[in-house]
This record gives structure tokens, sequence and C-alpha cells, in this order.
């Protein structure tokens, strides 16, 4: 997501500006976004699941009034919903 577009952006920067060289800097990518993906897929996994299996009534009443609240906001521009 963005962490990802931030590190890639200032390595292309980098490159295009000649401060850096493409075959030095740009491997480096990979093992630089992969921690943040996991923690990202993970915290992503953990929130889902606290959402979808709520333990009590009430978080289950707040949960799904916000979920139809939300699915009832109008969509960003005006524009009809999906």
């Amino acid at each position: 997501g963005l962490q990802d577009a931030a590190n890639l952006g200032w390595k292309l920067a980098a490159v295009v500006k000649g401060e850096a060289s493409a075959a030095k800097l740009l491997p480096t990518y990979e093992a630089e976004r992969r921690p943040v993906a996991q923690w990202v897929l993970s915290t992503t996994d953990k929130t889902f699941a606290g959402i979808t299996t709520a333990s009590s009534p009430a978080l289950a009443v707040a949960r799904n009034w916000l979920i139809k609240t939300v699915l009832w906001l109008p969509p960003p521009g005006g524009g009809p919903r999906a």
C-alpha cells in the first residue's frame, strides 16, 4: 500500500536523479517490503476475526450497526452504489 509506494518512490527518484544505482538499490525493495506486508496481513486478519466473531451481544449489535451504516453511506463523488 502506501508504505510500498513511499519506499519504491524514493528509490526510483534517487535512481532517476543519478544519486543511486538501480542495480544496487532496487533489489533491496523486496526485503524491505516483505516484513511490512506480513504485518499488514496479520493485523488485517486479526482485526477481521475480532469483528466477525464478536464475543458479547453488545459487540455484535455494535458491529452489525456499523456495517449497516457503512454500507448505506453514499459513495465518494455521489455516484450510484454498486
